[in-house]
């Protein structure tokens, strides 16, 4: 809290007041100077950290525990506690949770396809090839959801998947000819 700690012993005569006053002090802890001058940064904080000579985190598997797998999504996780128990259960059914947690988990399952989709061909492949602002890419995939199931666009091999991409480009900039 940055205040010096300080001690007050309540006696008898404290008892009978409305309020005790509590003098603080300020306390600010001033780190020592750092200096990069020995460092060639690049200003890429992605890069720059990969740079930097530093040592590896000791994980769980390095003392010997077994090596967890938790790739559930926040709403997995509450669906997960959920159904943990027949009382949790029973609560997250009568308070309406339950129903909140499963339409979050759907969300959050449709909004991890689309950016598997997003990521399935690189930014310049729709800024080069596609002819398509960066900003309106988001915007294109969701037209390309609308033109077919995003389950099927997940599962069709790429040189299918680049031909659809090409074929709904043209759609997609005669329908929204302001997004160019």
């Amino acid at each position: 809290m940055q205040i010096e700690t300080s001690e007050l012993v309540i006696r008898q005569m404290h008892l009978n007041d409305e309020s005790i006053t509590l003098s603080i002090q300020a306390n600010m802890e001033y780190l020592q100077e750092v200096r990069l001058s020995n460092r060639s940064l690049t200003g890429n904080l992605h890069l720059d950290m990969r740079m930097l000579p530093t040592e590896s985190a000791i994980t769980s598997s390095d003392l010997g525990y077994p090596v967890t797998q938790n790739d559930m999504s926040k709403g997995e996780r509450m669906l997960s506690s959920y159904t943990s128990s027949p009382l949790e259960l029973l609560l997250a059914i009568l308070s309406g949770n339950l129903e909140q947690v499963k339409r979050r988990v759907a969300i959050e399952t449709q909004d991890r396809k689309r950016q598997y989709l997003l990521q399935r061909m690189p930014n310049h492949f729709y800024t080069k090839t596609l002819k398509l602002a960066l900003a309106n890419i988001s915007h294109f995939i969701d037209f390309c959801e609308s033109e077919k199931e995003l389950d099927e666009l997940i599962t069709i091999p790429n040189d299918e998947f680049v031909d659809f991409l090409q074929k709904t480009a043209i759609l997609y900039k005669t329908s929204y000819p302001d997004r160019l």
